[in-house]
């Protein structure tokens, strides 16, 4: 998009997480605390229902639904999406879609808390699909390839419940993009399955961080900006694994035959360049693209969900392109 002022509370939230990210906070989520999940126990809105769900290797799925029914007139998980918006919608029992949701964390934070309103955003602006929250197994316990089986095991979970795989959209941000683009790949080639669509926030698609914006928006970036970032350049998760590996980084793999993406991603990101490259080989390769760029944004700034401006107009852009996959328009 264009360049764009930002707004006012696009600008205190901005400056908050440069602050607290001052303190190197991202680096210290290789701590063993950062691998406690918060999976259970969230207190949702009464029009929600959540199902735990115990998948291979001890990993762990929510299942979100929303029950219309008990909605009263105005309410909604999140209010994110615009009023003028038509959020009460139904879907075809017989064209049922759901969501797939990664988390991110850089493969070593377990699911928390903040995910479980990523989940509400995701059926509010979705009509209400189902929502699938992954909790995969996360590093230093859990290397590579720990988290691509888990996401491999909650997909063929949601198939096994009827749901055909082009009826699935992945959602993922940071490490979690990175895990949905391995993931489409993985089932491509190995299972002949396409998703419906990938919604890839800020993913962190090269674990070797050969971009160059790794170096220059060192100083712009309030997240990991400032240092070398230890949960970037020294991340437990590969190990000893070739880094080039798509599995691993997946701007090194094959787009060809890849499902419909959308793309956001922050102009001040040290990860900016694994969203321009993920772009450009995707279109290269004949794939359906909608790229957005945020003027001034941090790394999955999604997350402030109401709160801003910036969040907002992300998470409507989200809405517009799954109903555009769903009824086969123009991205």
């Amino acid at each position: 998009m264009g360049k764009k002022e930002l707004s006012h509370k696009g600008k205190i939230v901005r400056d908050i997480v440069a602050a607290l990210n001052s303190y190197d906070n991202f680096t210290e989520r290789a701590s063993k605390a950062s691998a406690v999940s918060e999976l259970e126990g969230f207190d949702y809105p009464p029009f929600f229902q959540s199902e735990i769900i115990e998948l291979p290797h001890h990993a762990k799925m929510e299942k979100l639904v929303r029950d219309d029914s008990k909605i009263q007139d105005g309410e909604f998980s999140t209010s994110i999406t615009p009023h003028d918006e038509s959020y009460g919608l139904t879907q075809n029992p017989e064209e049922k879609y759901v969501i797939l949701h990664l988390h991110g964390g850089g493969y070593v934070g377990a699911f928390k808390k903040n995910y479980h309103r990523v989940a509400g955003y995701y059926s509010e602006v979705s009509h209400g699909m189902d929502v699938y929250s992954l909790d995969y197994r996360v590093a230093p316990e859990f290397p590579f390839p720990a988290a691509v089986q888990d996401a491999v095991d909650a997909f063929h979970y949601i198939l096994v419940q009827g749901i055909k795989a082009d009826h699935i959209f992945i959602g993922g941000d940071s490490a979690g993009g990175g895990l949905g683009l391995a993931l489409s790949m993985y089932l491509r080639d190995e299972k002949g399955m396409i998703p419906a669509g990938l919604i890839l926030m800020s993913p962190w698609a090269d674990t070797s961080a050969s971009g160059p914006s790794y170096t220059e928006n060192t100083e712009i970036d309030p997240v990991f900006g400032g240092s070398r970032s230890a949960l970037i350049f020294e991340n437990p998760y590969a190990m000893d694994a070739d880094k080039q590996n798509p599995m691993l980084s997946p701007v090194f793999g094959d787009f060809v035959g890849l499902p419909p993406m959308l793309v956001q991603t922050g102009t001040d990101e040290m990860l900016l360049s694994d969203s321009e490259t993920v772009v450009e080989k995707a279109k290269n390769s004949g794939v359906k693209v909608r790229y957005t760029k945020y003027e001034g944004m941090f790394h999955v700034f999604q997350m402030a969900g109401p709160i801003m401006e910036e969040s907002r107009r992300a998470w409507t852009e989200v809405g517009k392109f799954i109903n555009a996959v769903k009824n086969l328009a123009d991205l």
